[in-house]
């Protein structure tokens, strides 16, 4: 039961990030609340399957990486 709620929900944030790619590139703020999302869920983008996000948001892996380190540097 947990494995396949897991599963919905991986399936399910998944499609958020692909609906909202643009904003998720594009706005900061937006970027910013999604990481914080991400988090309290206790999702780690940069830790998924190996370019998995930088992929879905079709971003290189260098700039993307480079993009979340100024971001959590300016949240935290």
């Amino acid at each position: 039961m947990m494995k396949e709620q897991l599963a919905t929900f991986k399936s399910q944030l998944e499609e958020f990030a692909r609906k909202h790619k643009n904003d998720i590139r594009k706005n900061p703020a937006f970027r910013a609340q999604f990481h914080e999302m991400c988090a309290k869920v206790g999702v780690d983008p940069l830790a998924s399957n190996k370019g998995f996000w930088a992929e879905l948001l079709g971003i290189g892996d260098f700039y993307y990486e480079l993009g979340m380190f100024v971001l959590l540097s300016y949240m935290f």
